[in-house]
């Protein structure tokens, strides 16, 4: 303008008509719309977005918007970081089913739900997991809103986050230091009661046994000769399940050797055996060479064994079986020879009824039991889980649910003078 003001107009151009609807073309009509107060808001109402697009991506917090589908409209820098892909990428695609771990997609929904329902505008203090395109997984503690149009219908629903991974990660491990200390003050008390009862069991089985001994030499009848030599038969294998229950209860649990992994096996087995036939479930133990042998704790290595036996025979006990099915364990141990020859491997796998996939990720997590009906015997999942690394091992687990479960532990066998570094003679 002449006064130096900008203004915004829109202006229409038409050329005027004689009264015979013939055109008048040394005349034209400009007809000027004074748009300035519109454009003026426009333009603030784009200045104020590319502010607040600012004001998200230069923050700490992470955003999110999507539509009443749940499908994604908005997001921030920080969360398309996470998830390695740009915004464009990100925009269309289904928030929940797409990003959103599988053990937590149906509390969400729930939340969505409880939103679009109307019971509450704002959810507050929701935490679940992310998941990218690589497998990182991400623990986001989440509050959310919802945004109503000009009649108060529901539009789109905020989400503001902010990543407690890091928070989550330390207090599993304290919940696993936790878990170790109580294991540590259960075996106190074991070894204590065991200790007890084997002073109490072992006196009077010393004289059965030499009583036993005495009528097999005096006794002439070969029939009560014979029952003479059960009973020593019997009583040398009660003096071997307290001699093992001393093993698997002493307290010297930091002092290290070779051992044969057979072995190991064996008497965890044995403490476990009868529970099993009582059952009517069928151990299968193999092994390609019983010599193998690792450098380790015995008593420590003997409750993971236990453990995991254990829990093969609970998970067998959960499941039903059709009449011409029986609960099956299988013990194997063997050498990597094909990968790593100094690899010995050791599998504890059942075909009772298995763990759900959205379980079998927390299975090592402490206290965490997949089954109500579990019952609680021996140390848990994530304190095996310690022990195996601390004899720098690693221990894996595979599941179908209501079919098998095969745990796998890998360790570092003690190598042979005799066997070079490719496993030849």
């Amino acid at each position: 303008t002449m006064g130096g003001d900008t203004r915004y107009v829109i202006m229409r151009f038409q050329i005027p008509l004689y009264a015979s609807n013939r055109p008048l073309y040394n005349r034209v009509l400009v007809a000027i719309n004074d748009v300035t107060s519109i454009r003026l808001s426009e333009i603030s109402n784009i200045e104020a977005k590319n502010r607040t697009a600012r004001y998200l991506n230069s923050s700490n917090v992470i955003f999110l918007s999507m539509d009443i589908d749940g499908v994604i409209t908005t997001v921030n820098t920080r969360l398309s970081d996470m998830l390695n892909l740009n915004s464009e990428e990100l925009i269309g695609q289904d928030w929940i089913q797409t990003f959103i771990v599988d053990s937590d997609r149906d509390d969400l929904r729930q939340v969505i739900n409880t939103l679009l329902t109307g019971a509450s505008d704002a959810v507050e203090l929701i935490e679940n997991q992310i998941i990218n395109g690589d497998g990182q997984v991400y623990s986001i503690q989440w509050d959310h809103n919802v945004i109503r149009g000009e009649q108060g219908d529901i539009q789109e629903i905020v989400a503001f986050g902010s990543d407690v991974s890091r928070e989550r990660t330390l207090e599993s491990k304290n919940l696993q230091l936790q878990a170790q200390m109580q294991q540590s003050q259960k075996l106190n008390s074991i070894s204590t009661l065991a200790r007890g009862v084997a002073h109490e069991i072992n006196n009077p089985l010393t004289g059965l046994l030499n009583y036993a001994n005495i009528l097999e030499e005096e006794i002439e009848d070969p029939e009560l000769r014979e029952f003479a030599q059960g009973i020593q038969k019997e009583g040398t294998r009660v003096a071997k399940i307290v001699s093992n229950l001393l093993t698997f209860a002493r307290l010297d649990v930091k002092n290290k050797q070779e051992l044969k992994v057979s072995e190991i096996i064996d008497k965890a087995v044995m403490l476990i055996n009868q529970s099993l036939l009582t059952d009517n479930i069928h151990l299968n133990i193999l092994s390609s060479d019983d010599s193998l042998s690792i450098h380790g704790q015995e008593q420590e290595l003997q409750h993971v064994m236990l453990n995991l036996i254990t829990n093969s025979w609970q998970a067998i006990m959960r499941k039903t079986f059709s009449p011409d099915e029986k609960g099956q364990i299988t013990i194997q141990t063997q050498l990597l020879a094909d990968v790593d020859p100094q690899v010995l491997r050791v599998t504890v796998e059942d075909n009772g009824e298995g763990i759900k996939s959205e379980h079998i990720d927390n299975v090592f997590d402490p206290f965490f039991s997949g089954s109500k009906r579990v019952r609680r015997v021996g140390m848990g999942l994530a304190v095996a889980y310690g022990i195996i690394r601390d004899h720098g091992g690693k221990i894996f687990i595979e599941s179908e649910y209501g079919k098998h479960t095969c745990v796998t532990i890998d360790f570092m066998r003690l190598q042979d003078p005799n066997i070079n570094e490719h496993g030849d003679n």
